[in-house]
């Protein structure tokens, strides 16, 4: 088990990625407590919280008055390179990043394209990408459910050795566990990830892949809502 050395100088920084949150984007209970547990965490002092999703089509600027990073935020995921416009908002004690790419993320439904694997990996990628644009190291990237699953595999492999990263732990909140995101494995190179990690005991699952099993095995603590 790998001990990480907190922050001492600061707040304690805590990144929450999530398809959903109250009262942007809700099909369940998960927005809820994606919208509430920052809050209450930001309440306590000496945390710094903070949450990214998904600008999806139907979050209109106007209606939260949402402002928007100067620059853009690139990067290329499976050799193509994308960009990504950055919305935000402080939402009781909260910043909230919006990320918005019309191609990928920003569409009229959640859920449901025969490329979620690929947007939501996508997403995975740019929430990563989203810390270092607006320097915001966390000591804990807290990933709720399996769309962003691959955030925990992104920094075991590729951001590895990224000295950004040094400090970072990943929490893995199960929130329903009957959705899972199944994806076939043909998925992974698309994704910028190695084949060595499609083994039994890491991304593979009855030969494809499972996101909700790649929070589990990636991440440094694993847990579960209450009932």
């Amino acid at each position: 088990m790998r001990i990480y050395k907190m922050n001492t100088n600061n707040d304690l920084k805590i990144m929450f990625s999530s398809s959903e949150m109250t009262p942007f984007a809700k099909t369940g209970g998960l927005a809820d407590v994606v919208s509430s547990l920052p809050k209450a965490l930001n309440n306590l002092g000496n945390i710094d919280a903070r949450i990214a999703i998904p600008k999806y089509s139907f979050i209109y600027d106007s209606a939260y008055d949402l402002k928007e990073l100067q620059d853009t935020l690139k990067f290329s995921i499976g050799g193509f390179p994308y960009e990504v416009r950055v919305k935000y908002l402080d939402f009781d004690s909260c910043k909230v990043y919006f990320l918005e790419n019309m191609s990928i993320l920003t569409r009229n439904d959640m859920y449901g394209y025969d490329d979620d694997g690929y947007r939501f990996g996508f997403f995975a990628r740019a929430v990563i990408e989203l810390t270092k644009f607006i320097d915001f190291r966390p000591d804990v990237f807290h990933c709720h459910d399996w769309h962003v699953g691959m955030i925990p595999v992104y920094l075991k492999t590729m951001y590895r050795d990224d000295p950004f990263f040094k400090e970072s732990a990943t929490v893995f909140t199960i929130h329903n566990l009957a959705y899972q995101g199944r994806f076939s494995k043909e998925l992974l190179p698309y994704l910028d990830i190695s084949w060595d990690e499609f083994k039994a005991e890491k991304l593979e699952f009855w030969d494809g892949l499972n996101f909700i099993k790649a929070g589990i095995m990636y991440s440094d603590i694993v847990n579960t809502v209450s009932k």
